[in-house]
């Protein structure tokens, strides 16, 4: 018998490279709009008071004098403040378009519907 050449062995399969997640920083963005909507009583106001920094309330069902003591009790109330003579949606839209909104971070409309048409 003739001795043949045995083929090569080929080499042994690697494994595809393990994957890893990556973590990265959330992006910070501006102009977001965000609606709470629900039944009266379950937190919306509350919530929406809970947000950092400056807060301009339109309080159209007067929800903050109903909820001041628990907003002063938790210091809520601080960042507060309350943007009054709305009645119709031109004032809102007045109110919204006009200077001195300077260090404002959050606006909170405290309930459309209780505007009425012009």
């Amino acid at each position: 018998m003739i001795p043949t050449k045995s083929p090569p062995i080929p080499p042994a399969p690697t494994a595809p490279p393990a994957r890893r997640v990556q973590f990265g920083k959330i992006p910070t963005a501006s102009g977001h709009r965000i609606v709470l909507y629900g039944p009266g009583g379950i937190g919306k106001t509350t919530l929406a008071a809970s947000m950092s920094g400056k807060t301009a309330f339109f309080d159209l069902d007067e929800s903050l004098s109903r909820l001041k003591p628990q907003l002063e009790e938790s210091g809520l109330l601080d960042n507060i403040v309350e943007v009054p003579g709305i009645a119709t949606w031109s004032d809102l839209r007045e109110a919204l378009q006009s200077d001195g909104w300077d260090g404002v971070k959050n606006i909170i409309i405290d309930t459309g519907t209780k505007v009425v048409g012009e």
